[in-house]
């Protein structure tokens, strides 16, 4: 394994560049992901403990951290709401649905009344249907 060369000290430039690769970032944000990606950018490696001394780098990993953690219960409260609607949707389509077999029961209870009425059989009633070509 190849021995890491020690990176040269952070500059200002390269403290703008980690600050404005902090303000783009948009997915799970830890230490070693920052590294890597620095890494990656830059060709530079540092640690955290160097990284985090430096209050602009500090400062603005903190203020991803609470955009990200921000957009985490913005995003919850999102599909909360869509899910409370969904279940309004569903309760009110299950009223309906309760009502009309109300209705149909009903119904079927007056015929059965009135095929009684006429003298009509429950077997006749429950004969198959013919069969149309």
């Amino acid at each position: 394994m190849k021995k890491r060369t020690r990176s040269k000290n952070l500059s200002d430039d390269t403290i703008s560049i980690i600050v404005q690769l902090l303000d783009g970032w948009a997915s799970k944000l830890t230490w070693d992901h920052l590294i890597s990606a620095i890494d990656f950018r830059i060709n530079q490696h540092y640690t955290r403990q160097a990284l985090s001394n430096h209050p602009q780098i500090k400062s603005a990993y903190d203020a991803t951290k609470q955009r990200l953690s921000d957009s985490k219960v913005t995003e919850n409260i999102a599909s909360i709401d869509n899910q409370t609607s969904t279940i309004k949707a569903l309760e009110i389509e299950n009223n309906n649905l309760k009502e009309e077999n109300k209705k149909l029961l009903d119904q079927v209870a007056r015929w059965v009344y009135n095929a009684y009425a006429m003298g009509i059989k429950i077997d006749e009633l429950d004969k198959p249907l013919k069969v149309v070509d």
